[in-house]
């Protein structure tokens, strides 16, 4: 059991280094990292990592790359050595910026190229992370008048679930397949004839072909 005598709560919890490491974000606005091998109860944690400016509430890992969410509406990315797991990770600089609203939820694909935040604003940010040193927003999701409480990224990065009350939302992120979704359920595609009196300056492509 992992129990820091100054934490006030502890809200989201994440393995970290395949395991080796688990890393609490808690409500004192510090992530703590605990070395998982260790036995009974352990007061002390291996790390504490300071830089949100409220409460820290959600923490997500992949490989050496560890992102942290908080009630002050930004996500940090942090780097890890694998090769020396106790050392403290390295604060990348750039604060990640997407919300108006507490960071609820995050979720990295598999890869850790892609990483999904959810905020209370009923906004779910899609990052680009090939280059964690530059991060990019990528696309933003909104949910107007919703207030998202959790978040989930399939492994491939291809769909997201949001959840926000009684309601769980389903999002395709990718276009082809939300391409087909609409032709399935629209039917025949455009005739020619239909395309040039609807888009008579433009050459006729079928879009369900």
């Amino acid at each position: 059991m992992f129990a820091a005598p100054s934490s006030a709560g502890v809200n989201s919890v994440a393995f970290v280094l395949d395991g080796r490491l688990l890393a609490t974000a808690e409500s004192d606005r510090t992530v703590r990292l605990w070395n998982t091998r260790s036995r009974g109860t352990v007061r002390s944690p291996v790390r504490e990592l300071t830089g949100h400016t409220a409460s820290v509430s959600a923490v997500a890992a992949d490989g050496t790359l560890l992102a942290t969410g908080g009630q002050d509406d930004t996500v940090r990315l942090w780097r890890l050595d694998p090769a020396h797991p106790h050392r403290r990770p390295t604060l990348l600089r750039r604060t990640l910026r997407g919300h108006s609203g507490h960071v609820v939820a995050l979720h990295l694909t598999a890869d850790g190229h892609t990483l999904l935040s959810a905020g209370q604003d009923g906004t779910a940010a899609l990052w680009n992370l090939t280059r964690p040193d530059r991060p990019v927003l990528r696309d933003s999701l909104r949910s107007p008048g919703e207030t998202f409480t959790s978040a989930a990224l399939s492994t491939d990065g291809t769909q997201a679930w949001t959840t926000a009350g009684p309601t769980a939302r389903h999002w395709t992120l990718d276009p082809r397949h939300a391409a087909s979704c609409i032709c399935a359920a629209t039917g025949a595609p455009l005739t020619e004839q239909q395309w040039r009196n609807v888009l008579p300056d433009f050459d006729h492509v079928p879009p369900c072909g």
